[in-house]
């Protein structure tokens, strides 16, 4: 069976269908769970952590708040890991060539 030219156009527009549809999964998984995260999680976190402090001398809740810290950054930084993942995976998918491939 012979390909036609057209083919590998349909190919390259569905990689970069899925990465859309991708970056929008993630940007609304994102704000969902910020929202929970922020609203629900932390403003419960925080009054314990203190409650803690000022109850046991022998807690050390620098490290607790370290700890808080480091999910909070890593909840800032992730979308951007895995978008820009995403956006490479298009790039290099859109590039193979169609007949290079060992399923069909």
């Amino acid at each position: 069976m012979e390909r036609e030219k057209g083919d590998d156009v349909k190919g390259v527009a569905v990689v970069w269908l899925q990465c859309l549809i991708g970056i929008f999964i993630v940007g609304i998984v994102y704000t969902v769970f910020t929202y929970v995260l922020y609203g629900n999680i932390t403003p419960a976190l925080y009054p314990s952590i203190e409650a803690i402090n000022g109850t046991s001398s022998m807690v050390n809740t620098t490290q607790m708040n370290n700890t808080i810290n480091i999910i909070n950054m890593v909840w800032y930084v992730w979308p951007l890991i895995f978008i820009f993942g995403l956006i490479f995976w298009a790039f290099v998918a859109s590039q193979k060539r169609e007949y290079q491939t060992t399923y069909q």
